[in-house]
């Protein structure tokens, strides 16, 4: 019998990476046969839609987790504007063995108008606390990430 993505299997894997996408910037949400039929065969549709009050998303620190987790990226698609398709396929070194084969479609997108958002956090005094501080865990996130793309 053939390995197929399951309701269950999605939410757990976006539960896993979501802190991840969440911190640079997205939210995830579960799309395709997966959300519609509670399965699939072919592939697991992952949508990371960016949060607006996020200056500077990123989507490094997430694939490098999945990568981590023994999801290779096999293709990234940039035709459509405002749109990424990263495809990434389940390798043998997965942690999820009974994925192996399987394949994860990260639907990225920024909604247009988004590079100019409406509001972002702030304190009472207008310095923008967590603004600092979420772009110091970007930046942190960015160099580990590059760190461990230079040594795999």
């Amino acid at each position: 019998m053939s390995n197929k993505w399951t309701l269950d299997l999605g939410a757990n894997l976006i539960r896993v990476i979501h802190p991840s996408a969440f911190q640079s910037g997205y939210n995830l949400y579960l799309g395709g046969g997966v959300l519609n039929k509670g399965f699939s065969w072919k592939d697991l549709d992952i949508l990371a839609v960016r949060r607006p009050q996020i200056l500077i998303p990123s989507m490094l620190s997430t694939l490098c987790i999945l990568d981590t987790m023994g999801f290779k990226e096999i293709k990234t698609d940039t035709a459509i504007p405002h749109r990424v398709v990263h495809k990434l396929k389940v390798t043998g070194d997965c942690v999820f063995k009974r994925l192996i084969g399987l394949s994860i479609d990260l639907i990225v997108i920024d909604l247009p108008g988004q590079e100019n958002p409406y509001y972002h956090y702030s304190n009472p005094e207008g310095e923008d606390v967590w603004s600092k501080n979420h772009q110091i865990e970007l930046e942190a996130l960015s160099k580990k990430a590059i760190l461990h793309s230079c040594l795999s």
